[in-house]
């Protein structure tokens, strides 16, 4: 049987899903400016290189995370 989720985590996770949303977009859209020739690119690789940032703190949260629970069960 699915573990409902508590109020908090269930706003967790859907922030969560929003920040990773709205950086795919703004990946999309900066992918598309590099590849369209926007002459000033300085903007978009550092959009890019914020966001690889913002993942790679996402999995390594979730991985800690992920580790955590299974020494406790």
């Amino acid at each position: 049987m699915a573990k409902q989720m508590k109020g908090s985590q269930a706003v967790r996770v859907l922030l969560l899903v929003a920040v990773v949303l709205v950086l795919l977009a703004l990946d999309w859209a900066t992918l598309h400016d590099i590849l369209k020739g926007e002459p000033n690119l300085y903007g978009e690789y550092g959009m890019l290189v914020f966001s690889a940032i913002v993942f790679g703190l996402l999995a390594i949260a979730g991985l800690r995370r992920r580790d955590r629970t299974r020494t406790v069960e």
